[in-house]
């Protein structure tokens, strides 16, 4: 059986970025397991819970039978409570894959902690796969191997500072993640990561968009959680080398 540790931020996850690849591994076969950064339970984005019928197809909000009372939320919430350890027990040797989920809370905690960090770095020097969805990915520009980014040279996408810079003054980013800590993107491109001007647009006009340069797996946003999961099935079924 293939392993993937999944870290979710305890000040503020994506529902859907953790829920849709749950069931996307179990559907697969995989065991999930959930990490955070001291072992808690943690708190979804409130955002992430709205039940929006329409916007959920881009992310903002989910949908009915995805809801946290539904049947599927349930069970997945369930999982949370049942898997739930904290990051410095992630043992690398034991699991395929990592899989950083954002929402705005990551940019305040799992991003920026150094035990995050270390995890990384171990899965990149095992050659484990690395994946990542929305604010999720800047986790990644944190890490270094011998002194550069490892994401320097690599494709990655990740949600775009254009699209926070539309949905603030909307009022659909939770006041509690505001002032935002640091720029996604920016931080990503300022470590070296490959974002040309094809790949911007389409992180901007596809909320499903993700990007494959081993050992990375990065998506746009919540809607590309299920495909960067699936990928992530599909290269652990598969011998890889960087």
């Amino acid at each position: 059986m293939y392993t993937v540790a999944i870290i979710v931020s305890t000040f503020g996850y994506h529902w859907e970025e953790v829920l849709t690849p749950y069931l996307v591994f179990e559907a697969n076969g995989w065991q999930a397991l959930f990490f955070t950064l001291d072992g808690k339970q943690p708190t979804a984005d409130p955002n992430s819970v709205v039940i929006r019928p329409l916007l959920c197809h881009v992310g903002l909000g989910t949908k009915p039978e995805f809801a946290p009372s539904s049947e599927i939320g349930l069970k997945f919430l369930q999982a949370l409570q049942n898997n739930m350890q904290a990051v410095d027990e992630i043992s690398i040797k034991d699991i395929d894959a990592l899989y950083v989920a954002g929402g705005h809370g990551a940019l305040f905690d799992i991003n920026v902690a150094l035990s995050v960090h270390k995890k990384i770095k171990e899965a990149f020097e095992a050659g484990k796969i690395i994946s990542a969805v929305c604010h999720g990915v800047s986790a990644l520009a944190f890490v270094q191997e011998s002194n550069q980014a490892i994401v320097k040279g690599k494709k990655i996408t990740c949600f775009p500072d254009l699209e926070d810079d539309l949905l603030i003054p909307l009022g659909l980013v939770d006041k509690k993640f505001l002032p935002l800590p640091y720029r996604n993107e920016q931080k990503l491109r300022e470590a070296g990561a490959l974002m040309d001007v094809s790949q911007r647009l389409l992180s901007l006009l596809n909320p499903s968009y993700y990007v494959v340069d081993f050992p990375f797996v990065t998506g746009v946003g919540p809607k590309a959680a299920q495909d960067v999961a699936e990928a992530v099935a599909t290269l652990g079924s598969t011998p890889q080398t960087l």
